[in-house]
């Protein structure tokens, strides 16, 4: 008599059926976790952090309140390393990791680790090239406002950006940063070139100022002497 098998293919087709079934049902939570991260990522950097406390603030709370999405997402996946990474979550964690270090630099403050923001090393380090874009705007605006300091200011800032990130020697598959460096080279160099244009502006119109208000006081002590 044959012996009877343990479990059958309907019992073991169940099985895997309930597994992925799960599995489906985490990646919808992890898919609304994700639009929820690059939801207050995205409010950062497109609205820019304002320069009053509140603003500050506000930023601070928003971008917080996206790593706790991410530090929920990674725990409801641990057990399923292969959904955490699928790419899903490659261009949310990226923002979020652009915006802290923006905001850092708008309040003078340490930049966090990836781990503080839980982000990964990989998006961090994208999302660090991607700041050097942000730098570059907040250095626009304050050329547009006359704000020429300021902007020496920022360009100094993508330049250290650049620097920390430029002698990174990893292959595309772990962190794929090269083509966003050559993107940061481009911006870099086009920034220093209107920023010196700017400075030399600046001087050329000092130096007229000056020999306007010295021609004046020629006159003014011609005119006392006669």
């Amino acid at each position: 008599m044959a012996k009877r098998p343990g479990r059958t293919l309907e019992e073991a087709v169940a099985l895997a059926e309930a597994v992925l079934k799960e599995k489906d049902e985490l990646r919808e939570g992890a898919f609304r976790d994700a639009r929820e991260i690059q939801r207050a990522a995205a409010r950062v950097l497109r609205g820019g952090v304002g320069k009053s406390r509140a603003s500050r603030a506000a930023a601070r709370e928003q971008l917080e309140l996206a790593s706790a999405h991410s530090r929920t997402l990674r725990r409801s996946l641990k057990a399923h390393p292969d959904l955490y990474d699928s790419g899903f979550l490659e261009t949310p964690l990226q923002e979020l990791a652009e915006a802290y270090i923006l905001l850092a630099r708008v309040e003078g403050s340490a930049v966090p680790t990836h781990e503080e923001i839980a982000v990964t090393p990989a998006a961090f380090l994208l999302g660090a090239a991607d700041a050097i874009g942000e730098f570059r705007r907040r250095l626009v605006d304050a050329m547009r406002e006359g704000r020429i300091a300021d902007a020496e200011a920022e360009l100094e800032a993508m330049e250290a950006a650049y620097a920390a990130l430029s002698g990174i020697a990893l292959p595309d598959a772990l962190v794929p940063i090269r083509k966003k460096m050559d993107v940061a080279r481009s911006l870099l160099e086009r920034s220093r070139g209107e920023v010196a244009l700017a400075v030399r502006m600046r001087e050329h119109e000092k130096a007229i100022r000056e020999a306007t208000r010295a021609e004046g006081g020629r006159k003014k002590r011609g005119r006392r002497k006669r």
